[in-house]
């Protein structure tokens, strides 16, 4: 675009979703909550729009219902109502919607739009005091430099604040519900599935961003999956993206994991008997009945991610999600084609931070670790073992890393300098907890990994279990 023309253009606008918007609050009052931190009123380009939407706010902030009566009393009380159009005009924009789909997404646009018009303003300004040789120049440099502030502050939600004393009352009746759940002994957050884990964690939380780590082979799928069971049969709606891996292989590994069978007769077909049928038939039935929704789109992006997991979670089938695994995602920011994979992995991190505060659900993300573990004397991982990005470590909530010594061919040595079998056994190492204890969490598992139980003891530690008894004798298998 020749910027001689620049000043002649229409300023970036979207008066139709505007309109939308408009008409879904009218007809939906509710749904002023999914809009009030993404836009404010001036992000509408049309002054009537500017005007209804600040009366729609005016009733939210004063606890009032929304809808067309009470809008048209507001724009009465302000004398706008005939500045608008009178109630016609309201009648006509409420008119034009039949559902409220996508208004998180029409919200996002006329925020750009508002953004844009901002920064043509912004230089425009800037050229003209450029321009001028009377203005110094560090007066110039600090009113940009203010104004480009003022931008970052609106892209960031700073106009989404909230009084402490709004917070102070959700933190007391978090801690109220807490009381509740201790004196019934129910777990607060999501079942992991394994006690130590939920003990330490008091189960999956919302808005926590964890990481599952481990190198190839070592199970995070697995522990992924059993995962989703054991929230799906607590009612939880799961959300599971598989990059690397179909639906069916899925669901097959999710059949043998609740039929407790082995998994190479299931894949043979061979030397199956009426009892392994109807653990089968039973399996997929138990199920068709769990809330577990799988998405296996190898090729998709983390931006496809975020919008379908937003989308699930306003239909109100998203309580936790699972992604398996974040470095075969793609980013699709229209970043620097220069960006190494390093920045892009660090990107997605980001980008499953924001989603996890956003819709207040915990997100649990499977990655692989570099090779440095397999040159390790005890091959067991540590934070900077994470492949590709520090940023994981850095915006993750928690990161646990899978270990199974049998894996690597080692053995558990007691105190007496006897050997120990570590075949089926292993832990998983807590290396960070932003809001608790980090460890070690014990767990048993079927050779072929469908399976993953609790267990008693802990491997590789200076005081272990004497107690263990034989993994024949003590495998719930």
């Amino acid at each position: 675009m020749n910027p001689e023309n620049l000043l002649a253009n229409i300023p970036p606008q979207a008066i139709e979703l505007e309109e939308t918007i408009l008409g879904i609050l009218i007809n939906w009052g509710d749904e002023i909550d999914n809009v009030i931190n993404i836009i404010n009123t001036s992000c509408f380009y049309k002054t009537n729009h500017q005007i209804i939407f600040n009366a729609i706010l005016n009733l939210y902030e004063n606890k009032k219902g929304i809808d067309i009566l009470t809008i048209t009393e507001e724009l009465r009380k302000t004398n706008d109502l005939e500045t608008i159009g009178g109630s016609y005009a309201l009648s006509k924009i409420a008119s034009k919607v039949i559902s409220p789909n996508k208004l998180n997404f029409y919200s996002a646009i006329i925020a750009e739009k508002h953004i844009r018009r901002i920064l043509i303003k912004i230089s425009n300004e800037l050229a003209v005091d450029a321009y001028d040789g009377n203005i110094d120049i560090d007066i110039v440099l600090s009113n940009i430099s203010g104004e480009l502030l003022k931008v970052n502050e609106f892209f960031a939600g700073s106009f989404g604040f909230k009084h402490v004393k709004e917070i102070v009352e959700e933190s007391l009746a978090n801690f109220k519900k807490r009381i509740e759940h201790a004196k019934t002994e129910k777990l607060i957050g999501i079942p992991t599935g394994l006690t130590i884990l939920d003990n330490i964690t008091l189960g999956w939380q919302p808005s926590t961003f964890i990481i599952v780590a481990a190198r190839p082979s070592i199970g995070k799928t697995a522990f992924a999956l059993n995962f989703a069971i054991e929230a799906a049969k607590k009612n939880n709606d799961v959300c599971f993206y598989s990059l690397e891996m179909s639906e069916t292989i899925l669901t097959d590994r999710l059949i043998v994991s609740l039929a407790h069978i082995d998994n190479s007769i299931y894949k043979s077909g061979k030397n199956v008997d009426t009892d392994t049928l109807n653990k089968v038939i039973s399996a997929t039935k138990e199920l068709a009945k769990l809330p577990i929704y799988i998405d296996d789109k190898g090729d998709a992006c983390l931006n496809y991610i975020v919008s379908n997991a937003r989308i699930m979670h306003k239909k109100g089938k998203c309580k936790l999600i699972i992604i398996d695994y974040i470095q075969l995602a793609t980013d699709n920011n229209n970043g620097s084609k220069s960006e190494n994979r390093e920045q892009k992995v660090a990107s997605m991190s980001r980008k499953v931070k924001l989603l996890s505060k956003e819709i207040n659900v915990p997100i649990i993300v499977l990655a692989q670790l570099n090779r440095g573990v397999e040159n390790k004397v005890n091959k067991i991982p540590s934070l900077s073992s994470l492949r590709e990005s520090g940023s994981l470590e850095q915006d993750a909530d928690m990161v646990i890393f899978i270990h199974r010594p049998a894996f690597w061919g080692d053995k558990f040595m007691l105190e007496d300098d006897t050997e120990v079998s570590t075949k089926n056994r292993g832990h998983l190492v807590i290396a960070k907890h932003r809001e608790g204890a980090v460890g070690t969490v014990p767990f048993y598992h079927s050779t072929d990994m469908t399976q993953i139980k609790n267990a008693s003891s802990v491997f590789g530690n200076s005081n272990p279990d004497r107690n263990i008894s034989p993994i024949s004798n003590d495998m719930p298998f």
